[in-house]
């Protein structure tokens, strides 16, 4: 929802990724060492997206 928002610029993307209401706390942990900038959108959003795939990889091993 706010990845694909046109209105908002990367700043105001990443401001939306780093607010405790939008991330879970793991996934906060992981990301509060980047400060909020338009530079720091595009690796946060790597960060949680691969933890999230790598969690789903571990669940489907585990389920198999």
């Amino acid at each position: 929802m706010i990845h694909n928002n046109p209105t908002l610029n990367k700043t105001q993307k990443m401001k939306f990724l780093k607010c405790k209401l939008c991330v879970k706390v793991e996934a906060e942990k992981l990301i509060k060492h980047l400060p909020v900038s338009a530079e720091n959108y595009d690796p946060c959003l790597d960060i949680i997206n691969y933890n999230r795939l790598l969690f789903i990889s571990y669940i489907d091993t585990f389920l198999n």
